[in-house]
Order: C-alpha cells, then sequence, then structure tokens
C-alpha cells in the first residue's frame, strides 16, 4: 500500500508534462533480462495507479546497460530488458494504445561513472516516463456555443483569481475576464449566473471579505465578475451574481493540498439561457 499511495502521488503531480527524468526505474542481475519478485511489485504499483489516474497517460520505456561486454550485445540486452517492462505492464492491464515501443540504448546514459559493482547495478535497469497528450484547452466562448452545453448546465472558469481575502481581481485573471465578455457579445442571447466559491472554512458560510470586513466574499467576488462585464457593456438584465460560501465544496474540509483548495475556492457560470 505504501508503494501505490508513493506512485500515485508522483502521478497527481507530474501527469501533465513529458518528463525528463523517469518516473520509475526497474533493475536487473548482471546479463539477465527477468524481472524479479520485487520489481514485479512495483510496477504492478505504477500499473494500479495508472488506472487511478484516469488511463489516459502514455508511457515510454527504456533500456539500459552496465559497460561490461561489447556494444552490440548491450544494445541488444538492454531492449530486450525494455521490451520485458513493456510486456509486464501490458498484461498488468495497461492498454497498448498507452504504450510506446521499447527502446535500448546500451551502456549509453549512464546514470554514474560505472567505479564499481553498486554504481554498475544501478545502470542495469529499465527507465520508465509517463507523459500525457496535450489536450486543446476550450475558450469560454467555446464552451458555450458547444451543442452539448445546455440552459442549466454549470461551466467553471479556471484562473480568475483575487488577492487573498479580497474581492480584488489579480491581473493573471485578466486573461480569462476578457473571454468572458468575448463570449457576451458574440452570444447577444445569452445570459448567466455567475456563482463564486471559496475554500477552508469548517462550515457552509461565507468567508470574510477583508475589504468589506463582513463574511460575504463569494458574493463579492462574484459581483466583481458582473461589475466587470457591465462597465464592458453588457445589459446588466443578462446577468447575476450568487455567492455559496463554503456550500458546495467539491472536496471536503479541510482540504488535504493546496490543489484541492484551488478547486474549492472556484468561480461558475449557470446558463440561464444562450
Amino acid at each position: 500500500m505504501k508503494r501505490i499511495l508513493l506512485v500515485s502521488g508522483l502521478l497527481a503531480g507530474q501527469f501533465l508534462f513529458a518528463q525528463e527524468k523517469p518516473l520509475l526505474s526497474v533493475y536487473f542481475p548482471k546479463d539477465g533480462y527477468q524481472l524479479s519478485g520485487q520489481q514485479k511489485g512495483r510496477l504492478d504499483s505504477l500499473a494500479d495507479a495508472w488506472k487511478r489516474a484516469g488511463r489516459t497517460a502514455h508511457i515510454s520505456v527504456a533500456g539500459f546497460c552496465d559497460p561490461d561486454g561489447a556494444n552490440e550485445y548491450n544494445d541488444q540486452l538492454s531492449l530486450r530488458r525494455a521490451k520485458t517492462v513493456q510486456e509486464y505492464l501490458l498484461q498488468s492491464g495497461i492498454a497498448a494504445v498507452n504504450v510506446s515501443e521499447p527502446e535500448g540504448f546500451g551502456e549509453r546514459k549512464p546514470v554514474n561513472s560505472n567505479k564499481d559493482e553498486n554504481d554498475k547495478q544501478q545502470n542495469r535497469r529499465v527507465d520508465i516516463f509517463l507523459s500525457r497528450p496535450t489536450i486543446p484547452v476550450k475558450t469560454i466562448r467555446e464552451q458555450i456555443e458547444d451543442t452539448t452545453i445546455q440552459t442549466g448546465s454549470n461551466i467553471t472558469i479556471q484562473n480568475i483569481n483575487f488577492e487573498p481575502g479580497m474581492h480584488k481581481f489579480l491581473p493573471s485573471a485578466d486573461p480569462m475576464l476578457i473571454q468572458l465578455l468575448d463570449a457576451m457579445r458574440k452570444n447577444p442571447f445569452l445570459e448567466i449566473e455567475v456563482q463564486g466559491h471559496i475554500c477552508c472554512i469548517p462550515d457552509k458560510g461565507d468567508g470574510i471579505d477583508l475589504q468589506t470586513g463582513e463574511s460575504d466574499l463569494s458574493v463579492n467576488r462574484a459581483v466583481a465578475i458582473i461589475n466587470f462585464l457591465k462597465a464592458n457593456g453588457i445589459d446588466p438584465e443578462r446577468i447575476r451574481a450568487r455567492g455559496f460560501g463554503h456550500s458546495k465544496p467539491l472536496y471536503a474540509y479541510p482540504e488535504k493540498n493546496e490543489e484541492e483548495r484551488v478547486a474549492n475556492r472556484r468561480v461558475e457560470i449557470l446558463i440561464i439561457n444562450k
């Protein structure tokens, strides 16, 4: 269980990017390409974490050797090691489409100087890399104009951020505010409710807004977005604001990490009419 939790944590932190460093390395005996029970256990944990994380990551495997032996022999042995790992991952339930063809690099790319037997053991390895295919991110306008988004649907607006404890926008919020304004302008029948949410309090109430001194933070943040739209020419009849405080968290209090806190202090728009 400890190993599964470790690999799951790595997946959560590194899933979105191609890795320069391997997520996991497994090791082999001298001149061998068979997996020991211990190394199989590590691959089992990886396969389990891959399934838990959504089955979308792409896996690459690369084999290596110590410098003992001729170059051609080492190239073949390193490739055989990589194929062994690939085959084991496929047998563990990882889809073939998510696993690249294995590569063998022989004694090239050592992780150390191979000065002694301990060093050499670290180079008798297969490195496993993970990456997730880039998924095009739709603009707010594209989401709203998507025919699958109907009246009554909610859309989460990412990256509209505020000063801590305030309803004052951070400069990083500007691109998403412009996207929302563009969607309102290009869809003249669109009517929305901007919904504010907060994190990090033990009950369903609202947070204290340091600018007002009152418990109305989620409301005021939604109103700030409405005021931005009105100031840029959007008819007030098409927009309204509502604050939910901490009554609809995606993650229960206390949030375990910053990722959960960010997810809870979100802004959503409810499509009233389109």
